[in-house]
């Protein structure tokens, strides 16, 4: 039973340092579309970013 929660905390983590390498992407993206044509999906993006790292941390402090 413990040994299975690892894994599936290992899992989790997998996947939120999935989530942070596409959010770094995106970011990036954002920022070259905020230059090019004064778009505020960048901004858009960088809010998304910044809400999954609050989801995170709630998520968290449930465990």
């Amino acid at each position: 039973m413990n040994e299975n929660r690892k894994n599936q905390k290992n899992d989790i983590n997998e996947l939120f340092r999935l989530i942070r390498i596409l959010g770094f992407i995106l970011i990036s993206f954002g920022a070259i579309m905020i230059v090019r044509d004064n778009t505020p999906w960048g901004l858009v993006l960088i809010g998304f970013i910044i809400s999954l790292v609050e989801i995170k941390k709630i998520y968290y402090k449930k465990k």
